[in-house]
Parts: structure tokens; C-alpha cells; sequence
């Protein structure tokens, strides 16, 4: 077995539900268990990148012995985090001293590694006087001018989570100069004028991408699976038309070295997939269109690619599938994503008289994974008046040539103007009225790329501007339901000077904030 090659002395399989349930009965009772050996614990959460996780098990160790006390430790061990259990006596002050030091040692030793103090269960009070050892001066500053935004009269949780402004903070971490690949953390960092096509040619030939669906080098226009840079992708969250991607850079962000408008350098974030130490100023930079900060550098988590992509080129000489039609093949498609690739179908504009469908998916060559999502497509082109002209399989490292393609349509590779449609939190349709136009709808998140500079969806869509002229433009309004003068507010905390620009709509708002 390759995790046994790899040097793991035991592997146990499961061989059914009842032996399932028995070991995550081991997991579910681990800190119960603790229990019987000590009267009382400290436990911490702890997250390190993946490839540092042996260096911190001999460190704990190391820990244990230098503080004469016992410990007991459970593992999120694919994920990094790791939950050190210091065992104590409440009635032996000296014991207690003892295993609060260890603990400190142990939250120490995990930002020594690059990790967070914290990985999925806060700061709370109990790591205050850690906190700021991992958050620097500048970040803390705009944490706590965020939390008094929101928060004007400090009712929500007073004096927790937030390091103090006077406590000692940390250094800003160098700004990255060049692209870093971790492969035993599945990790990269990258400097923010880095152009993600280059980054995700080398992941792929290791069989490993960041999933945004934006593989290919950008020409002029953002067109289909087109990459701009490292910046780009984040600070307008998406690139252009998905290919086989799987969410948005928001999911695989993992920490940014930016700059607020007049220029005050810092970092957010950890190399560490879980990290919850402070307000998550990374994902609040994603999508803000740099109205917030300048980013100078970002990471990444990588994910290894799927087996297999396959591609379906309908057409028909007649009267193409109308909106109902489309809009059962997407609830069809819906149920394809995984954590690894999304299916993404492309209409090719029936009012016009291309009359063709091309659907791109990705899976395993079995039949009862992509072999089914054929027999799918086939029954709904018989039902649409569609014919299954093309199907081809790659496999998924070769995703750059499936975006080159001679099935997919010119305009949904170099389009120069494009609306960029979102779906509204509870509705219900998978389409807005598009009288079955062109489009490329990605299955997720559902989102919608219209090639035309400008589009009045129906009420339960959003549309957000993306580009026209092929130059990307300041996102649309936001819904009337987000409450204007807080995004003003965190304009004025990172921009103070209003050097980073803003759209119209945003400059009427904080005219109309109380």
C-alpha cells in the first residue's frame, strides 16, 4: 500500500459501518479518556503547515520532559492542527504553573513553525497574553478599528479574541520575492505580480492546482479558464468563465502581505489550512477590487487534481432547447461538483444560429462515474432535440488543452465584455431569463458569465461588472440589504486618504452614512 511505503507501521481498513463507527468512537472519546489519567487539563489547538507537523510531535515532546509534565495529544493530523492535552492538578499551584508554562511553550513552538496558536477554537481569554505574538502591529490596529465599526458600544464579547494595541506584536513576515512550492504542506507563495498560469503549469505537472478554473495564460480579454495574476485573482475574486474549477480563490486563500492605501505594510493569515487567531482580514480583501489594499504577496492551498476531464459538443440544425430545458440540464449538472472540479456548460447562443451545447466535466474513466454523466447528457440531448456530436476524455493535468479546444466557441475564449452574474442568498432558480442565449454557467458556486456588456437579470440574481473593453471594471452595487455605511467604514479604516479609488456607489454611501 503506498501510505505503508510511505512508512506508516500500521494501516486498518474498515470493512464495514460497524467498524467505522468503532474508530470514530476512539476519536469522539479521546479527551473523555484523559479523564481517567488526570484530574485536571490545559489543551490548546494548535495548527502547523503539514510538513512541519513531525517537527512539532518531537517538540511537544521535548516540552513534556522540560516542564516534568505529562501530556496527552489528539490529532486533526491531514489538516495540521494537533490538540496537546497538559495534565494538572488544580489543587498543586506548582503543578498548574507547570502545565500553563508547557502549554505557552507549545503555542510558541507552533508560530516558531510557521503555524497558528489557534486553529479552529478561537482566542478567547485564555491566549490573549500569546495572541500577539503571531498578529503584527498594523493588522492588530485595523482588527480593532473593525471591531469598533461594528461594534460601537464594545458589547459583542469586550476583551477577548483581539491582541492589546500595547502588548508586544510580531514582525511582519518577509514579503515574498519569488514562487515557493511546499509540496509536503501543499502549499505555494507567490508574490501578487506573479501570473497564476505559471503557477498552475508547474502544480499540474506534479498532479496538483489551486481549483479557481483558471489554468491558461491571459490573452487580451478574460475569456474561458484565462489566468490574470496572483493580485488580480484576488482582489476581483474570480478570473473569468470557470474551467472545471471548484469555488473561488476565497476558498483556497490561505494568508496576503498587503499594504493599506497610505502605505502601512502587513500580514494576515497563516500557511495553514485552519487558522482562526484574530479577524480574517485575508478573505476580507478577496473581491474588494484593491479598494482596500495593495497586495504584495499571497498562499495558497493546493489540491490534487481529478483523474479525468471529458468534454460533450451537442448541436442541433434546429430550434435549440429553450430556458426550462437549460435550466433542467443545470440542476442535472448541479449534482456533479465535488471538492475538486465543477461542471461548467456552455451555451452557445441558439438566437443567433450556432445552436450547440459544450459541457465539460471531470471525474474517474468508470463507468459509474463519468460513464454515467454521459448517459445523462445523452438522454437530455434526446429530450432537447440535440445531437452528441463530440465526446473526448483527457486526463485532468492536460486541462490547458482541453481550454484550447476547437469545440469551444470563439467568444467564450477571447469575449472583451462580459457580465458577471451571482445568484442571491435563498433563491431558488439555477438560471435567470437568458431566452437561451449565449452564456457559460459554472455549477460552483452557480455562477453566470453573459458575453455582453450589459444584462437586467430576473430578481433572484445579482450582477456584479466585470469587464468592458476587456478591462476590468469597479464591482456593481451591493444589494440594498447590505448596510452601506459599514462598507464605507472599512473603506476609511484601510484607505484612510482615498488613494485606492472607489466606485460611485460607494462614495454616495458614505455620503449617506449616519
Amino acid at each position: 500500500m503506498m501510505i505503508g511505503r510511505a512508512g506508516a507501521g500500521v494501516v486498518r481498513r474498515t470493512a464495514d459501518a460497524g467498524e467505522r463507527t468503532d474508530l470514530w468512537r476512539c476519536r469522539k472519546k479521546a479527551f473523555g479518556a484523559v479523564g481517567r489519567l488526570t484530574p485536571n487539563y490545559v489543551t490548546m489547538d494548535v495548527v502547523v503547515p503539514l510538513g512541519r507537523l513531525p517537527e512539532m510531535v518531537r517538540a511537544v515532546g521535548r516540552i513534556t520532559a522540560e516542564n516534568e509534565v505529562r501530556i496527552a495529544t489528539a490529532f486533526h493530523a491531514g489538516d495540521g492542527n494537533l490538540h496537546p492535552g497538559v495534565h494538572f492538578d488544580e489543587h498543586d499551584p506548582a503543578s498548574k504553573r507547570r502545565a500553563h508554562r508547557a502549554a505557552d511553550a507549545i503555542m510558541v513552538e507552533a508560530l516558531r513553525l510557521g503555524g497558528s496558536l489557534t486553529g479552529e477554537h478561537g482566542v478567547g481569554l485564555e491566549k490573549l497574553h500569546v495572541v500577539g505574538r503571531q498578529i503584527d502591529k498594523t493588522s492588530a490596529g485595523l482588527m480593532h478599528d473593525i471591531c469598533r465599526l461594528f461594534d460601537p458600544d464594545y458589547i459583542c464579547n469586550p476583551d477577548k479574541a483581539l491582541p492589546r494595541l500595547s502588548d508586544e506584536s510580531s514582525e511582519v513576515p518577509p514579503v515574498p520575492t519569488e514562487v515557493d512550492f511546499r509540496w509536503d504542506s501543499l502549499t505555494v507563495t507567490a508574490p501578487a505580480d506573479t501570473d497564476l498560469a505559471v503557477i498552475q503549469t508547474r502544480a499540474l505537472d506534479r498532479g496538483f492546482w489551486i481549483p479557481v478554473g483558471a489554468v491558461l495564460p491571459r490573452r487580451e480579454n478574460p475569456g474561458l479558464g484565462t489566468a490574470g495574476t496572483v493580485g488580480e485573482m484576488i482582489d476581483h475574486l474570480v478570473g473569468g468563465p470557470s474551467l472545471l474549477g471548484c469555488g473561488t480563490v476565497r476558498d483556497y486563500l490561505l494568508e496576503v502581505w498587503a499594504e493599506t492605501g497610505d502605505g502601512r505594510l502587513f500580514h494576515a493569515g497563516a500557511p495553514v489550512v485552519k487558522d482562526v487567531a484574530g479577524f480574517d482580514l485575508t478573505r476580507l480583501l478577496c473581491g474588494s477590487a484593491g479598494m482596500l489594499a495593495r497586495l504584495r504577496g499571497a498562499t495558497f492551498q493546493l489540491k490534487p487534481v481529478p483523474e479525468c476531464a471529458a468534454l460533450w459538443q451537442l448541436q442541433t440544425a434546429g430550434v435549440g432547447p429553450d430556458d426550462e430545458a437549460l435550466a433542467e440540464l443545470c440542476r442535472e449538472l448541479a449534482g456533479w461538483g465535488d471538492d475538486l472540479a465543477a461542471p461548467v456548460c456552455i451555451a452557445d447562443g441558439f438566437e443567433v444560429g450556432a445552436r450547440g451545447v459544450v459541457l465539460l466535466a471531470a471525474g474517474r474513466e468508470r463507468s459509474w462515474d463519468l460513464g454515467q454523466k454521459e448517459e445523462a447528457v445523452s438522454r437530455w440531448a434526446a429530450r432537447s432535440g440535440l445531437v452528441l456530436q463530440t465526446r473526448e476524455r483527457f486526463p485532468f493535468r492536460g486541462v490547458r488543452e482541453l481550454g484550447e479546444h476547437p469545440a469551444l466557441p470563439a467568444w467564450a475564449c477571447r469575449c472583451r465584455d462580459w457580465t458577471f452574474l451571482a445568484r442571491r442568498p435563498g433563491s431558488r432558480g439555477l438560471l435567470p431569463g437568458l431566452a437561451a442565449g449565449r452564456m457559460v454557467w459554472q455549477g460552483a458556486p452557480p455562477l453566470l458569465w453573459v458575453p455582453q456588456a450589459a444584462w437586467e437579470p430576473d430578481p433572484s440574481w445579482h450582477a456584479d461588472t466585470w469587464c468592458r473593453a476587456g478591462r476590468v471594471t469597479w464591482p456593481g452595487a451591493p444589494d440594498r440589504s447590505v448596510p452601506g455605511h459599514l462598507l464605507a467604514g472599512l473603506k476609511e479604516i484601510f484607505d484612510p486618504a482615498g488613494l485606492l479609488g472607489e466606485p460611485d456607489w460607494l462614495a454616495e454611501q458614505r455620503e449617506e452614512a449616519p
